[in-house]
């Protein structure tokens, strides 16, 4: 099993308890987790996964090289995951993707969200979505650039 995969189930966890944690600081420090991890996938791939299986390095450099260079068929990495992780791990920007939130309809605000039901991304690409749908978005994304180096092993 790559390294990276592993990682990848770690996301996945994180996720299913960012989708239940109504609690604000929780959240917060399981977003942080869930990016920084986000990105490690890749990390996995290049750092650990190349030595791990020698005889496939030239593959995964490939297309680890790959996601890099290509933005438009990578659009997630660059846009989301690379973003967000430098802005969380780099900078320490604080997004905060918790409510409550206003909800309006033409102009007329109509009430409240409670906290945790929607955690708008504050910044980039992404800005308005739902952080874990876009987490999500990624995981699957993930999911796909694996399954296509795990075919080679």
């Amino acid at each position: 099993m790559l390294h990276a995969r592993k990682v990848w189930i770690d996301l996945k966890d994180l996720l299913e308890l960012l989708d239940v944690e109504d609690d604000q600081d929780k959240f917060k420090y399981l977003w942080i987790a869930a990016v920084a991890i986000c990105r490690t996938v890749g990390s996995a791939l290049d750092k650990v996964d190349k030595k791990t299986f020698p005889e496939h390095a030239k593959s995964i450099a490939s297309q680890w090289s790959l996601i890099k260079k290509d933005e438009g068929s990578n659009q997630i990495f660059h846009d989301f995951i690379k973003f967000e992780r430098d802005n969380m791990l780099k900078e320490y920007v604080d997004g905060k993707p918790w409510g409550p939130w206003q909800v309006f309809e033409n102009g007329k605000a109509l009430g409240e969200l409670d906290s945790g039901l929607y955690c708008p991304i504050q910044d980039g690409p992404y800005v308005g979505e739902d952080c874990r749908d876009v987490m999500r978005e990624a995981l699957q994304w993930w999911d796909g650039k694996l399954k296509e180096i795990e075919q080679l092993l």
